[in-house]
């Protein structure tokens, strides 16, 4: 993540250890910076969690330094406004293999309409979820619900084993 410090469009940015507490701060600071715009902040609040919780529990880079932190996958995170609408994005390290699992969900979610996601996640989330599923699957579901606008993502390669794999969420300000 490379970030010009006079870029005034970034309102909050963060690279390290996705600490619950570490997010729990930054959340604050996000909810108070659009406290005067409540449906916008209660957007961007549902959705940082739920995209920097991914981070926290599925990053293949993790951080053990504290043995009372149950997560501590390790990410960066940008919060930037422009053209009224806000823009949070993660970061951080994925197997290869996860990258066309990761494709393949975030393909499917942004060609389903809101009522469409609403249905499928409550599949995902009967009492015996298929083998393959993943908690972070329903996660992306709940941000495509949430943000009302399609996810980005990247993919790029770092090694024969790891990739990159940043996820942005878009809201516009109401």
């Amino acid at each position: 993540m490379a970030l010009s410090i006079n870029d005034s469009s970034i309102k909050l940015a963060y690279k390290g250890p996705f600490y619950i507490d570490v997010l729990s701060g930054m959340a604050g600071h996000l909810r108070q910076m659009y406290k005067l715009k409540p449906i916008t902040c209660n957007r961007l609040y549902k959705i940082f969690f739920e995209l920097t919780q991914n981070v926290a529990k599925y990053s293949a880079e993790m951080c053990n330094l504290y043995q009372h932190y149950k997560y501590g996958g390790i990410g960066s995170f940008t919060v930037e406004e422009n053209n009224n609408a806000i823009r949070i994005s993660t970061t951080n390290v994925i197997k290869i293999e996860d990258a066309p699992i990761l494709v393949k969900y975030c393909n499917e979610i942004n060609s389903m309409s809101v009522e469409a996601l609403r249905e499928y996640r409550s599949l995902k989330r009967r009492p015996q979820p298929d083998p393959g599923d993943s908690g972070a699957y329903i996660g992306i579901i709940q941000i495509g619900i949430i943000t009302k606008n399609k996810i980005e993502w990247v993919i790029e390669p770092l090694s024969e084993r790891f990739s990159l794999f940043t996820i942005t969420a878009k809201v516009d300000i109401e």
